[in-house]
């Protein structure tokens, strides 16, 4: 079976802890043309689909706004998405479509070839279509993610993860889901951003939470993301949201908390969350 990733030993080392460039060969698996995405997006089930546009408010701020394909085929919504400002994310593929997942567990098998200590769980896999002027505001991602893109240009700009690009309060508002990952931007952070112009078969990754944002420049965009974690990831998670539990819950005023700690708030967390305590 040939390669689906071609990636350096460096690359493949810094993996889930840097920034990470690589080819990928998804293309060549006949999944991505106009047919095939349209075929999947009639039969993909609701509860894991998610489309969007963006609005520019008064206070020249852009937000997010919400929309459905009701009673549209899958062929009106690829020629929709085409001539407009659309973003359509189809999530949790290694349920739905596991012919697509199966590229990316494909890509991490390689990954760990080259990379044996790294360990990777909990794949969230998606792809994400947009129109030729779309664009994802600033935000960050709760957990570590891999971008896979397969069809047109786009162009992601990468900032510090520090606290001048993202504070902590917004960290744990993103992580607590009291926002939808979108964080506080300016014009004047982009001097201070790595830019990076993607084609088919290009696959960047980069620093857990690290704040981006991405304009797309020509043609169809398709890409595939995967979220995932590791052990380190899930430790910074649970300090996370251990800390926006005990500001929330108890008015304390934490630094950061120990990782032990951290995972028992948050496992108290999403026992108060199912009880309706908390967002």
């Amino acid at each position: 079976m040939s390669r689906i990733l071609d990636i350096t030993q460096d690359n493949a080392d810094r993996f889930s802890t840097g920034t990470v460039q690589a080819k990928h060969h998804f293309l060549e698996s006949g999944l991505f043309d106009d047919d095939a995405l349209a075929e999947l997006i009639e039969g993909y089930p609701e509860e894991h689909m998610s489309i969007h546009t963006t609005t520019l408010n008064p206070d020249g701020v852009e937000t997010w706004r919400h929309g459905s394909i009701k009673g549209r085929t899958g062929a009106d919504v690829v020629e929709a998405i085409k001539r407009g400002k659309l973003w359509i994310n189809l999530q949790h593929m290694e349920e739905v479509a596991p012919r697509y997942h199966a590229l990316v567990a494909r890509s991490f098998e390689e990954i760990n070839e080259k990379n044996p200590k790294l360990k990777h769980m909990r794949h969230n896999t998606g792809i994400l279509i947009s129109s030729p002027s779309a664009r994802v505001l600033y935000h960050c991602d709760i957990s570590p993610v891999v971008l896979c893109h397969v069809r047109g240009a786009k162009r992601l700009w990468l900032y510090p993860n520090t606290e001048e690009f993202i504070s902590n309060h917004s960290r744990e508002q993103v992580v607590l889901r009291e926002t939808e990952e979108e964080v506080p931007y300016t014009e004047d952070m982009d001097k201070h951003a790595q830019v990076f112009d993607l084609q088919p078969g290009d696959l960047l990754s980069w620093e857990m939470q690290a704040p981006h944002r991405v304009d797309n420049i020509e043609g169809l965009n398709v890409s595939m993301t995967t979220a995932y974690y590791t052990p380190e990831a899930m430790k910074q998670y649970g300090v996370i949201y251990g800390n926006g539990v005990l500001r929330r819950l108890f008015g304390m005023n934490p630094k950061s908390v120990d990782a032990l700690i951290g995972g028992i708030v948050q496992a108290a967390g999403k026992r108060l969350t199912e009880q309706g305590l908390l967002p």
